[in-house]
């Protein structure tokens, strides 16, 4: 005599082992791709001679010819730099080392007002960002 096996009922729902696959190769994708971007704005740096390294700063600022502004690679403005260095200041309680990257062309009243922000603030280590000039080796 013959059996009968009912089928197993149909499942309702999604999938989730596919989900899960695809979501943790995009995360790949995405941890890949970013330890290649280059977090600052590209700048044209003017040259110096001297053959020292810059310190790691906790806020780094990059402005460009046409007077964009970016702090820690993001956009932004004099008002970001000014909550950053209070954010900084309040969280660790002491000021942050500065790193600015300013392009050969931006006008000098630019890197002047942020200086002057920043020496508002009794920010005391100020780093110049430059292109290592040629060598005379």
């Amino acid at each position: 005599m013959k059996t009968f096996i009912p089928p197993d009922p149909p499942r309702h729902g999604i999938e989730i082992t596919p989900l899960i696959d695809v979501v943790f190769i995009l995360l790949l994708f995405f941890v890949l791709t970013s330890s290649f971007a280059d977090p600052a704005l590209r700048t044209d740096l003017p040259e110096s001679d001297t053959d020292s390294h810059p310190k790691v700063s906790d806020i780094n600022i990059a402005l460009t010819a046409d007077g964009a502004i970016r702090t820690n690679g993001s956009p932004g403005s004099l008002e970001d730099i000014d909550n950053m260095i209070l954010i900084h200041i309040n969280v660790s309680g002491e000021t942050p080392a500065v790193t600015l990257q300013a392009d050969q062309n931006v006008p000098y009243r630019h890197v002047f007002t942020i200086i002057d922000l920043l020496k508002s603030r009794a920010i005391s280590e100020l780093q110049l960002a430059y292109s290592p000039g040629p060598s005379d080796n």
